[in-house]
């Protein structure tokens, strides 16, 4: 009878649904919005007036990412295939968020998709550091994005955003909008809910179950920074050597990891650099000595999950 119980309990998985925690969350949420014009676009119908076509001339850009999550914007207009439009910053490593350390993306994104823009970041000798990427959905095909790596700019010093037209299909409607958007964020969850059992025989390790955290809708990059196991030990149980495990893959006999039980973090997993969508898989032994008895058992498992992401993962 006991053995029929465990096996149908060990039949559900820890997680029996998909998790919806931020799924309908844009990827552009953001805490703190900054609005500026190009300059040049108050005087547009004057051909001679463009004001932001060199280093020298460069628009200053409010930036400063020491908000969290906060997004700068900037509109802009491409007058003719001679318009390039230049603008500078002077970049701060973030101090709000401790999870950027110093890493940001750079947007470009275009009113019309017949019109083609190149968005490069250079320094104050106009050599290039970073190029863009294209956005690669076919509706929106010219978007620009440069994410920049941390440790990649110097703290307090002057960069460029250089905008250079390569096809202007709509010569009508030419208008940009360029975003500096603090773009690694982290968060936290706990997959799974309910009542699970884990039964450890004769001190071996139990029978593993599976915490699905996989988040189709961010990004499949997601890294997990560190990991906290608890559980609940049985009434009916007395034991020794109490332990919790978790591992990640699907492979999960390749190396379990140990949680400590008293606080649950699993010290390993801090520096291992798993990914978020991974199968997670959790298990339990313990060294029952009550006489006659082979087995101990812990309830309702809890495998907490901390982690970090690219809010422009899809951009």
């Amino acid at each position: 009878m006991i053995k029929n119980t465990i096996l149908k309990k060990f039949a559900i998985p820890l997680v029996c649904l998909t998790l919806l925690i931020g799924l309908s969350t844009p990827a552009w949420a953001g805490t703190s919005f900054y609005l500026q014009t190009e300059n040049e676009d108050n005087t547009k119908t004057n051909p001679l007036s463009n004001q932001n076509d060199t280093i020298a001339t460069a628009q200053s850009k409010d930036y400063n990412l020491n908000t969290p999550s906060a997004i700068y914007y900037m509109n802009g207009t491409i007058k003719d295939r001679n318009d390039i439009d230049f603008y500078k910053f002077v970049y701060q490593k973030s101090a709000g968020s401790t999870a950027s350390n110093g890493r940001f993306a750079i947007t470009l994104e275009v009113s019309q998709r017949s019109n083609d823009y190149d968005l490069t970041l250079v320094d104050a000798s106009n050599r290039t550091i970073l190029t863009a990427q294209s956005y690669k959905q076919a509706a929106f095909q010219q978007n620009k994005i440069i994410r920049v790596p941390a440790n990649t700019l110097i703290n307090n010093t002057t960069y460029y955003v250089k905008i250079v037209p390569k096809t202007i299909g709509s010569p009508t409607s030419t208008d940009y909008t360029l975003k500096f958007i603090d773009n690694i964020s982290t968060d936290t969850i706990t997959p799974g809910t309910g009542v699970i059992h884990l039964v450890s025989y004769d001190g071996k390790l139990s029978a593993p179950a599976v915490a699905n955290a996989r988040r189709e809708t961010l990004d499949p990059n997601a890294k997990v920074l560190s990991a906290s196991l608890i559980a609940t030990k049985s009434p009916y149980s007395t034991g020794i050597n109490w332990q919790m495990c978790v591992t990640p893959g699907a492979k999960y006999q390749q190396k379990w990891y140990n949680a400590n039980w008293n606080t649950g973090d699993v010290p390993e997993i801090k520096t291992a650099g798993f990914l978020l969508k991974d199968d997670w898989y959790i298990a339990f032994s313990g060294t029952s000595i009550k006489a006659g008895i082979n087995l101990v058992q812990v309830d309702n498992p809890k495998l907490t999950l901390t982690y970090e992401y690219d809010t422009t993962f899809a951009f």
